[in-house]
């Protein structure tokens, strides 16, 4: 009898009460973006999914991560509590919509034309009347359409978007330089036309999430980035990190 009012003295202590709290569970939402998130034998991963499994872990932080096209990831860590759209870039519309986990990368973006096609903008304006495929509710396509651009030509994920331009169906896409070093070995006639801006990417959450969750997040990220894990994940992958 004495070991059971002890046991139950000890469930009722605030300490054991908090312990048996399940953990926090959040949902991270990404796209097919190769080497920032992708899947590979059934796994996703990538410079940024790897970053954000690294620290929710750090911090407690039970997650799963889906991949979809980016509108509907960015919609739905908008309207869904605890849920987060993974390697978003923070633009000062975007600031005031989410609770953010930052920095996960730096990078500036490009538009990007093939060698030996007729296409040579030398300045934004020259750029400005020619076909650009761009993704759905990306931000170079907010970019883009502030600077004027009239033809942008609108996918659902950026594979579309590059195919486009490899058949000669839009004279240029936007993307960010990480992503085209990346590609260049695979698609040799991919070059740099213009340079457009640069970026700082987070992890942009759902303004119901937890606030004490989201500094736990940030703590967890700038440790791993003081021990140097930042600059390794990104090397795995075959990218030099800029700041």
């Amino acid at each position: 009898m004495k070991a059971l009012a002890a046991a139950l003295l000890l469930l009722a202590a605030p300490g054991f009460a908090a312990k048996a709290e399940a953990r926090e569970t959040l949902t991270f939402l990404t796209e097919d973006y190769r080497p920032v998130s992708f899947e590979e034998g059934g796994e996703i991963k990538g410079v940024v999914v790897d970053q954000a499994r690294e620290i929710a872990a750090s911090a407690d932080v039970d997650v799963s991560v889906r991949m979809m096209p980016w509108a509907r990831a960015y919609k739905l860590a908008l309207v869904n509590k605890q849920t987060c759209v993974l390697g978003a870039a923070r633009t000062p519309h975007r600031d005031r919509l989410f609770k953010w986990i930052e920095p996960v990368g730096y990078g500036t973006t490009s538009l990007v034309r093939l060698s030996g096609t007729s296409v040579v903008p030398k300045i934004i304006a020259e750029a400005r009347d020619l076909s650009v495929g761009v993704q759905r509710g990306d931000v170079v396509a907010e970019v883009l359409a502030a600077e004027g651009f009239s033809r942008l030509d609108i996918s659902a994920d950026f594979d579309t978007s590059l195919r486009k331009l490899m058949s000669g169906r839009v004279a240029l896409i936007g993307l960010s330089d990480n992503l085209f070093e990346a590609l260049k070995e695979k698609y040799p006639r991919l070059e740099k036309a213009l340079p457009l801006t640069t970026m700082r990417y987070g992890i942009a959450c759902n303004k119901a999430v937890d606030s004490g969750t989201v500094a736990r997040l940030n703590a967890a990220l700038a440790k791993l980035i003081a021990a140097g894990r930042q600059n390794e994940i990104f090397n795995h992958y075959g990218i030099v990190l800029s700041r």
